[in-house]
């Protein structure tokens, strides 16, 4: 049997590709920044389980959950620069 953080992230993965599918995003109209904010977090929270759940390092639950933090914050400031990035370029 696998164990039970195996089921929540494959849930967390599909939201997440439903969420950024292009079929979601197809509006005509611009799309808000509550929009992308919602997917920077939501992308965070997904790789951020995943690296702390893979670390094998880390032993116990608490120190799991502050590796998650310190991963979350990292991808969101990564997608800030890209973000950032790309919003200077198409001026």
């Amino acid at each position: 049997m696998k164990p039970w953080y195996t089921y929540l992230l494959k849930i967390l993965l599909t939201c997440a590709l439903l969420l950024i599918s292009p079929l979601a995003l197809a509006a005509s109209e611009k799309t808000s920044w509550l929009t992308y904010m919602y997917i920077g977090i939501a992308i965070s929270v997904v790789v951020a389980t995943i690296l702390s759940m893979r670390n094998k390092n880390a032993e116990g639950w608490p120190v799991k959950l502050l590796f998650g933090g310190v991963y979350f914050w990292a991808v969101a400031f990564i997608q800030l620069m890209i973000f950032a990035a790309i919003t200077h370029f198409n001026k």
